[in-house]
């Protein structure tokens, strides 16, 4: 629903670059609009203006392109007939009196539309997540926005995001039609709203800009809520930040929207949008989120490809970092210099842990082999013992990942979903470290506990999301998500069932979203499999469900030997001689058998009884 969601908003912004186009060219006499009415409806047509009669389609091409980035057409600076860039060359076979129809024209026009800013495009696609993130089902919320007052706020994360918010807000670009907004933090009882001078505003809202509040004075703010709940009109809290916007705003908003930072799906979502392509390659979470809109606007331009956007942008990353530690540093300094120590938790927004939970995942890269020896010690499904079916499922996947990518399988024909369990300490992550470096793929590794670690709600259902967007954006990928089990089945906690219900809906809608993209492999493990919600063993879910058994003899020899590594002549060599004359010769027989079985990596041989020749 999200992608859907996000589709529609940027139609809206291609349908406005579009409509400017066609307003500066009506403007110039390219074309001339013409109204009537069909069945007591307004109806706008357009036909070829008096500048644009007789042109051929290179020569209209010709004078959009020339223009495309002036916000304009200018009737002197259009090509006359003694301008070369107006006469097309005979070589190329032009004909003059080919001109455009009306809708060739329009086409034309429309093509030249200027390309959508990569700053609108996030913002717009930050919304989308911050709906389908929100714990209200979508009807909910727009049985919400009906009503004749709606109360609702809406966070984005990412620095730039309440300006460009408001800026696509006023334009009509987010509501069906332009919005007029009155200051809220400037009212007094003294005070009537002014609301902002917008030509065919069809919404008055009231809105409580974070950047305009002043953390300290909570009551005055408080106040001016309370004016304004006494208004007729609709009111909106936006920030970038959700503590600095009033707390009795938003304990009374029947819509609370929290999305960002950045990461890399709303990053190569954004450069597909306005590059028309995305890069190969990626840029580490952490440094994605903590881009701004500002730097997307820098990076991702039209003509830019999305290589060289993707260095800018991972360069503008570090400096921001860099800033930011040095911040903190200075910061650090000044308070503790007198206690020797820094004082912490005393901001809000990032610092305060709830501004940028992230994913707290953690990315593996595979291994790469050196072409010596040590080659052998990197754990691959193919070299490790004792996981059985787990393991041939992995050698399949293997298979069907090269057929996938030579094009020849669609990956819905594959098994990409597992439940992997099994008693603890049977290699459940070293299973998924070794599948990374078999598939030759990132692992992007978490669990239930690092999902729960913020504690709320908001923050808990983010940090799932960015998870699974973090394994989506650098896919073909395996997502490990460790103690599955830690997520409690709907209605079964009490008190707590409300909570919990949520973060069961919404890994149930990540799992069914995976499952309409491509190149993710899931695996869930955990020790107890029966205290998984059902609904998440369904089919298109982790439908797959194999036990690691524990390792019987044969598979215990092979870990010993994975794990001693180049230790194990070491190991070999300063193991005791057996004992002359000593009566306990089968444990000494066994014990030298199963040491030489460890060295050869082959299963020990039965030992000979006392007094019985050995073959």
């Amino acid at each position: 629903m999200d992608s859907r969601l996000a589709q529609h908003l940027l139609r809206r912004l291609r349908h406005q670059a579009g409509a400017d186009a066609i307003d500066r060219a009506t403007g110039a006499g390219l074309l001339t609009e013409r109204r009537f009415r069909v069945a007591g409806r307004g109806v706008r047509t357009f036909v070829p203006g008096p500048l644009a009669a007789g042109r051929s389609e290179a020569e209209i091409a010709r004078i959009l392109e020339r223009h495309a980035f002036a916000g304009s057409i200018a009737r002197d600076d259009l090509p006359g007939d003694n301008d070369p860039a107006a006469v097309p060359e005979q070589s190329a076979g032009h004909d003059r009196s080919k001109s455009l129809d009306a809708n060739g024209l329009l086409r034309a026009v429309r093509r030249s539309a200027e390309p959508l800013g990569a700053a609108d495009v996030a913002a717009m696609l930050l919304l989308a997540r911050s709906i389908t993130m929100n714990t209200m089902p979508l009807g909910e919320i727009l049985e919400a926005l009906r009503l004749p007052a709606p109360i609702m706020t809406i966070t984005g994360r990412v620095a730039g995001f309440e300006k460009t918010f408001l800026d696509l807000l006023e334009q009509g670009l987010v509501l069906p039609g332009k919005v007029a907004s009155g200051e809220g933090h400037i009212l007094s009882r003294d005070y009537d709203i002014r609301f902002s001078h917008v030509s065919d505003a069809r919404w008055r809202v009231v809105v409580f800009a974070g950047t305009e509040l002043d953390p300290e004075e909570r009551e005055r703010t408080a106040r001016q809520v309370s004016l304004a709940a006494q208004s007729r009109y609709p009111i909106l809290g936006v920030s970038e930040d959700e503590d600095r916007l009033p707390a009795v705003l938003r304990q009374a908003a029947g819509i609370n929207l929290v999305s960002g930072p950045l990461d890399l799906g709303i990053i190569r979502d954004t450069m597909r949008a306005v590059l028309g392509q995305v890069p190969e390659g990626d840029i580490p979470h952490d440094h994605a989120s903590a881009l701004t809109l500002a730097d997307l606007a820098l990076a991702i331009r039209s003509g830019t490809s999305a290589k060289r956007a993707l260095a800018v942008l991972d360069d503008l990353a570090r400096i921001r970092m860099a800033l930011a530690a040095e911040n903190e540093n200075d910061d650090g300094a000044a308070s503790g210099k007198d206690s020797g120590r820094k004082e912490t938790g005393s901001k809000t927004g990032k610092n305060s842990g709830r501004g940028n939970p992230g994913s707290g995942s953690e990315r593996i890269e595979p291994a790469v082999p050196t072409g010596t020896e040590t080659d052998r010690f990197i754990p691959r499904v193919e070299t490790l013992s004792g996981y059985g079916k787990a393991g041939d499922w992995a050698l399949d996947l293997k298979e069907d990942l090269a057929l996938w990518r030579a094009g020849s399988l669609h990956w819905e024909d594959m098994s990409t979903k597992l439940l992997l369990s099994g008693p603890p300490g049977t290699g459940k992550t070293t299973f998924a470290k070794a599948l990374c470096n078999t598939l030759r793929v990132p692992l992007i590794a978490t669990s239930v506990a690092t999902w729960l670690e913020p504690g709320y709600l908001g923050d808990v259902l983010i940090r799932m999301s960015a998870t699974f967007a973090e394994a989506e954006a650098a896919k073909p990928a395996i997502l490990f998500v460790d103690e599955i089990d830690g997520i409690n089945t709907r209605g079964s906690a009490g008190e707590w069932t409300t909570y919990w219900d949520q973060i069961v809906n919404r890994l149930l809608e990540l799992l069914d979203g995976s499952a309409r993209s491509d190149g993710v492999v899931i695996i869930g493990a955990t020790n107890n499999p029966d205290r998984i919600d059902k609904a998440l063993l369904r089919s298109g879910r982790l439908e797959r469900h194999i036990v690691i058994p524990k390792p019987d003899t044969e598979a215990l020899v092979g870990i010993l030997r994975h794990h001693l590594k180049g230790d194990l002549d070491a190991v070999i060599a300063t193991a005791p001689e057996r004992e002359t004359g000593r009566t306990d010769t089968a444990t000494a027989d066994s014990t030298e058998a199963d040491t030489a079985s460890i060295a050869t990596g082959e299963p020990a041989a039965a030992a000979p009884r006392r007094n019985e020749p050995a073959e």
